[in-house]
């Protein structure tokens, strides 16, 4: 018989918002802020699916990679895993 092996696809989770420089105050022009990006789990397996959610303000929200829409405060749930997978929200 083979041996079966298990890759762990770990997420690293990483938030990119906009702007850069000094922070604004809060208003209507304060521009994007994520407020927070967090998985169900700290890892995964190949062939299992990330749970993800995203908290954010001002803007419009994909998770990276794979341009998954995600809307603030929405779980979403990604493709099976067939690598490690490094995820990203961008607002």
């Amino acid at each position: 018989g083979g041996t079966a092996a298990l890759l762990l696809a770990a997420t690293l989770l990483a938030a990119c918002g906009g702007g850069g420089g000094d922070a604004p105050g809060p208003g209507p022009d304060a521009g994007p802020a994520i407020a927070e990006f967090t998985s169900d789990r700290a890892s995964y397996f190949v062939g299992e699916r990330a749970r993800l959610t995203a908290v954010y303000s001002g803007g419009t929200g994909r998770i990276e990679p794979g341009s998954i829409p995600v809307a603030s405060g929405q779980t979403v749930e990604t493709p099976v895993l067939s690598e490690r997978r490094d995820f990203r929200l961008i607002v």
